[in-house]
């Protein structure tokens, strides 16, 4: 009998959930319960702090004296939620490509437009805190690939 590969299972769940939480419908939802409520970055927080979850902070910028030293966050140099990461940005950009594919195909397509534009914001955050950590820090080993993978997807 094989062994099983429970890091590969938890994985998995872990990209499952992912992507429940970025279901259209549920952002959407969140959107309108924002607006329900006089909220309207309430959406916007949620995108953010799912972005949190997977990234932590992306980057980590501390300044002693006049030297400033930008290091990629813990959560985004564990080789064990890399594979989380790009289950999160793949779901992002499939989400914000929706218009282009569907148009493409001469299909209307039902995805609101404040969602497409959240999702983009999303990316375009995401985007500029990893080239901030690219001009900004000495990287090292197997997070250049990383990053660099991050970075191929923000750009498709």
């Amino acid at each position: 009998m094989a062994p099983i590969d429970y890091m590969a299972k938890v994985d998995t769940v872990k990209v499952a959930i992912i992507k429940s939480l970025l279901d259209i419908e549920r952002i959407h939802r969140i959107e309108l319960e924002g607006w329900v409520n006089n909220d309207s970055s309430l959406a916007h927080l949620y995108l953010r702090n799912l972005s949190a979850i997977v990234f932590g902070t992306v980057l980590n910028v501390t300044q002693q004296d006049n030297n400033v030293t930008v290091v990629p966050s813990e959560h985004l140099a564990n080789q064990r939620n890399w594979g989380l990461q790009v289950a999160f940005l793949q779901r992002l950009m499939d989400i914000a490509n929706l218009p282009k594919r569907y148009l493409a195909l001469g299909k209307p397509y039902d995805v609101p437009p404040s969602i497409i534009s959240l999702i983009s914001f999303e990316i375009l955050w995401l985007s500029e805190e990893l080239k901030h950590l690219i001009q900004n820090s000495t990287l090292m080993g197997s997070i250049i690939g990383h990053i660099g993978l991050l970075e191929s997807i923000l750009n498709s």
